[in-house]
């Protein structure tokens, strides 16, 4: 998670902002690039497929997460192989 919120406040769409009292306390907020960002993405998933996957076993579940972990790995290998060629 730290990675990612890395690469987020790289390109400048969150800041991390510590708690004065407590310093191991951050609090992450969107930028106004972040917000602009969130406003132009697409819509939340659609009901019907949060309906869908509350009816495949738990099993079936572990798997797509299971998978979307993987994409989610790739995807920032790849984000770092760039950032490393700059």
């Amino acid at each position: 998670m730290t990675g990612t919120i890395d690469r987020l406040e790289q390109k400048e769409l969150v800041r991390r902002v510590r708690n004065p009292p407590d310093r191991r306390m951050i609090t992450i907020s969107l930028t106004e690039a972040g917000k602009k960002l969130a406003r132009n993405a697409p819509p939340p998933i659609r009901q019907e497929i949060i309906d869908g996957l509350k009816r495949l076993p738990k099993s079936e579940i572990e798997k797509i997460i299971h998978g979307l972990e993987m994409f989610v790995d790739l995807i920032d290998m790849q984000e770092m192989e760039v950032e490393q060629s700059n």
